[in-house]
């Protein structure tokens, strides 16, 4: 915290003439005497900051050490503020702002621009269970805390004491990844497969992380393709009247100018099939084979689950 806060103190001077200690205490949310301590350490380290007492005073670094008058340019302040923007949408939006503050102190346009993309990532996991979970997890990671968690595989159910290391959002899901003590080997967990968990006091080491593959890919399935195997073009049948909901689904540009099908590429049958039965009645599959074989099949299990 002490090093974050005189890199602050810094960024700050670099970028005004001069500014009051009463004016640095409220901007860092500490004491007047901690200010003055830290650039007591700031001098010591080398950085020339000077006071100017009386009226129209304040601190500053000493003219002539400064080469810019900012640490990053304007388009990387920009870049920044942008990214810290989106972490409002599941952070605790109060911190964000008083940080987006610090790190841009004199430049209001900046710090109250409007992102130009804009990533709302409050629509997954909005419910408070699983909201205080990430939060527990975002803290752990923090204070190196072990969590305990029982966790649903493809396979089986198990009970595991996990080191969490990074919170990974990947295509639509949330990941948190951990150093599972029970396999003794790195994991990533789908949050929305911990049924419950515990926040333990139990504080581990850190230790050097794996590289995280996310290649979720699936390796093989029912009709032995390897995620290596080659794309398979599909071809659906559509009515007008459902245009705009299936561009939503599946994008425009995988439809004919006839305004008669969708033409796309994929070698995952398994997502193909799920795909397919999502949409209903407003499709038909015209080809390949093995796929329209595949959604007569699970329509009619489908079926099979009703029958009294």
């Amino acid at each position: 915290m002490k090093f974050d806060r005189m890199l602050s103190i810094v960024n700050i001077l670099l970028n005004n003439e001069k500014i009051t200690a009463n004016d640095l205490a409220g901007k860092l949310e500490v004491s007047k005497r901690t200010i003055f301590r830290d650039i007591e350490t700031l001098n010591m380290a080398g950085i020339p900051i000077v006071t100017y007492p009386g009226i129209g005073g304040g601190i500053g670094i000493l003219d002539g050490y400064k080469l810019d008058k900012s640490i990053l340019s304007t388009d990387d302040m920009k870049n920044i503020v942008m990214g810290l923007k989106i972490l409002q949408s599941f952070e605790n939006k109060d911190i964000i702002e008083r940080l987006i503050t610090r790190i841009s102190p004199t430049n209001e346009d900046i710090a109250l621009m409007e992102s130009n993309v804009v990533i709302d990532l409050s629509t997954w996991y909005s419910d408070g269970y699983t909201q205080t979970m990430m939060d527990d997890c975002k803290k752990a990671i923090l204070r190196n805390n072990r969590i305990r968690i029982e966790y649903h595989s493809k396979n089986k159910y198990s009970k595991r004491t996990i080191e969490p290391y990074k919170l990974i959002f990947k295509y639509t899901d949330w990941y948190l990844y951990a150093f599972c003590t029970d396999q003794q080997d790195f994991r990533l967990f789908k949050i929305n497969r911990i049924s419950s968990y515990k926040y333990l006091e139990e504080i581990f080491m850190p230790m050097p992380t794996k590289d995280i593959s996310m290649d979720f890919s699936v390796k093989e399935n029912d009709l032995g393709e390897t995620k290596d195997s080659p794309s398979q073009e599909i071809v659906l049948e559509y009515k007008a009247v459902h245009k705009d909901l299936l561009m939503d689904k599946i994008g425009a540009r995988n439809f004919t100018e006839d305004g008669k099908f969708i033409i796309f590429y994929s070698a995952n049958t398994n997502w193909v099939v799920d795909l397919i039965i999502s949409l209903q009645d407003k499709v038909k599959v015209i080809k390949p084979q093995f796929i329209i074989s595949e959604v007569e099949n699970t329509i009619k299990k489908m079926q099979e689950q009703y029958k009294r």
